[in-house]
C-alpha cells in the first residue's frame, strides 16, 4: 500500500503543476466534518510482537508495520525485524 500510494500521490503532484503550469487554479473544497475521525502517530514501542498472540494476529501485525516501523520480536535473546509474514494451520 505505502508504494502503491508513493506512486499515485508523485502521479496526483505532477498532474497538478502541470493545471497550475496551464493557469488552472484549484478550487479548495472542505473536507466532511462527519465522520472523520483522528489516528494517532504510530511508534516503534507499538510495533514489538507478543509470541502469545495467535499467528494470525501476528502475521496482520507484520504486514501492519511494514515498512515503518517493522514489527520486531525478540527470538533466541536477539532482536529480530519481520518484513513479512504469514499466518500457518498445523
Amino acid at each position: 500500500l505505502h508504494d502503491r500510494l508513493a506512486a499515485l500521490g508523485a502521479q496526483v503532484l505532477a498532474d497538478g503543476l502541470g493545471l497550475l503550469r496551464a493557469g488552472i487554479r484549484p478550487v479548495a473544497q472542505p473536507q466532511p466534518a462527519e465522520g472523520v475521525t483522528y489516528a494517532h502517530k504510530l511508534d516503534k514501542t507499538q510495533a514489538r510482537l507478543d509470541w502469545t498472540q495467535p499467528a494470525q494476529e501476528l502475521a496482520r501485525r507484520v504486514r501492519a508495520f511494514n515498512p515503518w516501523p517493522v514489527a520486531e520480536a525478540v527470538l533466541a535473546g536477539e532482536r529480530v525485524r519481520l518484513h513479512g509474514a504469514v499466518a500457518l494451520e498445523l
